[in-house]
C-alpha cells in the first residue's frame, strides 16, 4: 500500500466516527491521519510514522499531535491501571505492552523544542515509574521538560505520587527533579550564546511557577516540610522578583499542618 499525500485527500474518516461532532470543512485538516493511525499496533504505528517523516517534510508539532493522539488512547491513567484487570497477570501484561508504547513514543519525539506541550512531556514523566520505562527513557522526559518548564503551567504539575513509601498526595519529587535539571541546563549554557534577558525572564517564571505548585501542595496535610522546603530553596535568589507568592504558601502549609 502506497502512502497519499494528505493535501489530496478531500476528508478525513476522523470526523465521520462515532463520538465525533461531523466538522463542515472546506478544506483538509493538517492532522486529519493522526486520529487514523492511533488505531495500529505500536510497531506499525511506527513503521508509518517514520515512512511519513521520510517522505514527506512536515512541521514537528505535527508529528507531537500525532504522538499525543496515541498516548492519549492507549496510554492508561494510573488509576485505570490499577483498577482495570482482574489478575495480576493481566496487570503485568498490560504494563509491558504500555511501557513499550512509553518508550516508543519518547523515542520519536522531535528534538524540536515546542514539537509537543511541556505539559503533554510531564503527563509522560509522571506514568514513566508506573510503567517501568527505562532509566535512559526517564532522563530524556526529564531533560525534555526542563527545556520547555517555563511554558508549564500549575495542572501541569499536579501529579499523584505514584511510590508506596510516599504518603503525600503529590508527587513533588517529579517536579523538583524537573527544576532541578531545569537550573543545571541553565548553568551550562554560555553567558555569550543567551540573552541575560530572557535568562531572567525564564527563571522568574519557572520560580513563580514553583510557588504557585507550593500554595497549592501546602494543602496536603501529609507534605513533610523536608519536601516543601526543599522546593522552596531550589529556587535561586534570581528567580523572584518579590516573596508574596512563597509567603502565601508558607502561610497555606502552617495553617494545613498546625492549626
Amino acid at each position: 500500500m502506497g502512502l497519499i499525500d494528505y493535501v489530496q485527500v478531500k476528508w478525513s474518516y476522523t470526523y465521520t466516527r462515532p463520538g465525533y461532532t461531523r466538522k463542515q470543512h472546506h478544506s483538509v485538516p493538517k492532522d486529519w491521519w493522526t486520529e487514523d493511525v492511533s488505531d495500529l499496533n505500536i510497531d506499525l504505528f511506527r513503521c508509518i510514522l517514520m515512512a511519513i517523516r521520510s517522505t514527506y517534510v512536515l512541521p514537528p508539532q505535527l508529528i507531537g499531535e500525532a504522538l499525543h493522539v496515541y498516548a492519549c488512547k492507549w496510554l492508561p491513567s494510573i488509576t485505570k491501571l490499577k483498577s482495570s484487570f482482574n489478575s495480576a497477570t493481566q496487570a503485568e501484561k498490560s504494563k509491558a505492552v504500555s511501557r513499550k508504547i512509553l518508550e516508543t513514543i519518547v523515542s520519536m519525539i522531535p528534538a524540536n523544542r515546542g514539537s509537543i506541550s511541556a505539559g503533554f512531556l510531564l503527563r509522560l514523566l509522571s506514568i514513566s515509574s508506573p510503567h517501568g520505562v527505562s532509566p535512559v527513557t526517564k532522563t530524556e522526559l526529564v531533560k525534555r521538560a526542563n527545556i520547555q518548564f517555563e511554558e508549564a503551567t500549575v495542572s501541569d504539575l499536579l501529579y499523584p505520587s505514584t511510590s508506596p513509601l510516599d504518603q503525600n498526595f503529590y508527587d513533588t519529587e517529579l517536579v523538583l527533579a524537573v527544576l532541578e535539571s531545569y537550573l543545571k541546563f541553565w548553568k551550562k549554557i554560555s553567558p555569550a550564546t543567551v540573552d541575560n534577558r530572557h535568562l531572567i525572564k525564564s527563571i522568574r517564571s519557572v520560580g513563580k511557577l514553583i510557588d504557585s505548585y507550593l500554595q497549592v501542595v501546602a494543602r496536603d496535610d501529609n507534605m513533610p516540610v523536608s519536601k516543601f522546603v526543599s522546593l522552596a530553596e531550589t529556587v535561586p535568589a534570581i528567580g523572584r522578583l518579590g516573596h508574596d507568592d512563597l509567603y502565601q504558601a508558607i502561610n497555606i502549609y502552617l495553617k494545613v499542618n498546625f492549626p
